[in-house]
């Protein structure tokens, strides 16, 4: 049977956790899911061997960094795979290819590779590891000369763990995902300073000590060279910008950065107009993110339409983004939060469309929901 688009999207709802991405994410990590896409990538035939590759991992500004990267290399005459976490609108953008998502026949063709090397049933048959490899497939099938790819909540135990870098990039640290990662930051920290491969370069931002602990460790378990930027005094684009231009030097193949401070990044400060308004969409889902949001944005003339996904505090991020709101409206599953309105996301949309200025934040996923639903693309398609 060859798989066209519809049936390589039916069978990725059927056969892993899409519709439950949090059955396995409430749980700790185990390092069965990197161990089972490693046997299935030795069953496709080993894609990753076909290009070099640079991780990101962390806890935030990976999207932003991993698309940096894949920029400034592609800049620099290469041609360039990205992978990144998670998608808004189209399933394709999980694939992009010099800047542009794989067309539906392309993602069907991957999809059904993986499909067929992941025959069997398992509980580590996860949606992002499908995708990935899936990803991996075709940046083999395109002859790209580098894959950027975005670890998930992790680092060693989740899909990418078993993927040897070149180089890694660790973004950043913070007190998150606890449940599956650990209760302090040295532990997390560890967990994604070990994406990297033994006896490659990290890069990491200035961290707090407990962090740097946790990548010490790493470090000497794995013989990790660590580069070091001091970030202190950067804002949070700047230091995904350095960082970005670091992993290219790193990375052993031609870059030019020069262009970097103009790259858009879907969903990150993504200014976009729709009519008679002006909507902001941001992807920002922690305490620190989301605080960033409030002091940027939160001047008192925007509307703020706000969002959680399961097993995150909707009040503690809620209070993260202050007060400064023309009105706060939350559209979240869990318990609506002191000082926000409780309001339906078709119904968000609707007010969007009656005109005004708008803050879209506290998940990627709701962010995807709100643009599908405006019809607003992420990306553009391959041909």
């Amino acid at each position: 049977m060859t798989f066209d688009y519809h049936e390589a999207c039916g069978w990725l709802a059927r056969s892993t956790g899409y519709k439950r991405p949090y059955d396995r994410k409430n749980r700790p990590l185990d390092g069965l899911v990197p161990a089972y896409w490693q046997d299935i990538c030795r069953e496709l035939g080993e894609p990753r061997s076909a290009y070099r590759l640079v991780k990101v991992a962390g806890s935030k500004g990976k999207g932003i960094t991993a698309t940096l990267i894949a920029a400034a290399l592609q800049a620099g005459g290469n041609s360039v795979g990205l992978t990144t976490s998670p998608h808004l609108v189209d399933q394709r953008e999980r694939m992009v290819i010099d800047g542009e998502m794989v067309s539906e026949k392309e993602f069907a063709a991957a999809i059904e590779r993986v499909a067929h090397a992941a025959s069997e049933e398992s509980d580590a048959r996860t949606y992002f590891g499908a995708v990935m490899c899936g990803a991996l497939t075709a940046f083999a099938k395109a002859a790209v000369d580098v894959c950027v790819a975005e670890c998930g909540m992790g680092g060693a135990n989740d899909a990418t763990g078993f993927l040897k870098a070149d180089v890694t990039v660790l973004t950043g640290v913070e007190l998150e995902h606890t449940r599956q990662l650990g209760n302090d930051l040295e532990s997390i920290a560890y967990e994604k300073a070990m994406a990297a491969a033994e006896m490659t370069p990290i890069v990491i931002p200035s961290l707090p000590n407990e962090a740097m602990e946790g990548v010490h460790r790493a470090a000497r378990e794995k013989r990790l060279d660590i580069v070091r930027l001091k970030t202190a005094d950067m804002d949070a684009r700047s230091v995904c910008e350095a960082l970005a231009k670091i992993a290219c030097g790193l990375s052993q193949m031609p870059f030019d950065a020069s262009g970097l401070s103009e790259v858009p990044v879907p969903c990150r400060d993504d200014e976009r107009v729709f009519g008679s308004s002006r909507v902001l969409f941001d992807g920002a889902h922690t305490p620190q993110s989301l605080a960033r949001i409030g002091r940027r944005y939160g001047d008192g003339s925007r509307f703020l339409l706000f969002s959680c996904t399961p097993g995150r505090d909707s009040e503690v991020l809620a209070r993260a983004l202050g007060n400064g709101w023309s009105k706060a409206y939350y559209a979240g599953p869990a318990e609506t939060p002191p000082g926000f309105e409780k309001i339906a996301t078709d119904s968000s949309v609707s007010l969007i469309r009656q005109g005004g200025d708008f803050v879209v934040t506290g998940s990627f996923h709701f962010a995807g929901e709100v643009m599908s639903m405006l019809g607003i693309r992420p990306f553009r398609q391959r041909s």
